[in-house]
């Protein structure tokens, strides 16, 4: 597998290399600056730059030719579950996803926001596996930006170092489920 972008400008080589038009050069760009508002200063468990991690899985989703709105909801996918929206408290949710449809489009912010509702936990995992078929477009998107999230976050090996403070461990099954999941989508 090729090496992923953790910064914004290999994250924009690789656009440009995969000959992207300068309208998603442009909305990777926007929406990497509203990652760079709402993450800064944060960090994985594996000590990894939260902006790292979210280059790193829209450049998964990029490697795979998704169009804009998927490449956007990658780079905020954790925009509503790890955030900071300056003042605005959780319960701003209606304020904070105006503030995401304002940078990107309906269709990308309709993904971050069903991103930060799914499910992602061993029941979940079996469930998208065995029912990808059937799954809408969006659905399917909002599990292949969570597979990106996965693949990122274990692909450089920083899980080994994310410590206790990861809230749940994939057993091998499930991630071999995901796999299989991430080779048939």
């Amino acid at each position: 597998m090729p090496e992923t972008a953790q910064t914004s400008l290999r994250l924009f080589n690789q656009a440009i290399a995969n000959e992207r038009p300068p309208e998603d050069l442009q909305g990777l760009r926007d929406s990497y600056d509203l990652a760079m508002v709402l993450f800064r200063g944060l960090y994985r468990p594996s000590g990894k730059t939260f902006i790292a991690h979210l280059a790193g899985t829209c450049s998964l989703l990029l490697a795979d030719d998704l169009p804009l709105p998927v490449l956007q909801a990658g780079i905020l996918h954790a925009a509503y579950t790890h955030g900071r929206f300056g003042g605005m408290a959780r319960w701003h949710l209606n304020r904070q996803r105006g503030e995401v449809r304002r940078v990107t489009s309906i269709e990308a912010e309709a993904l971050v926001h069903a991103y930060a509702r799914l499910s992602w936990d061993e029941a979940a995992i079996t469930r998208h596996t065995e029912s990808w078929e059937a799954l809408g477009a969006a659905d399917r998107n909002v599990v292949l930006i969570r597979l990106a999230n996965e693949v990122d976050d274990h692909l450089d090996g920083g899980m080994r170092y994310a410590g206790k403070s990861k809230k749940y461990r994939f057993s091998e099954n499930n991630l071999r489920a995901m796999e299989r999941m991430a080779e048939t989508a």
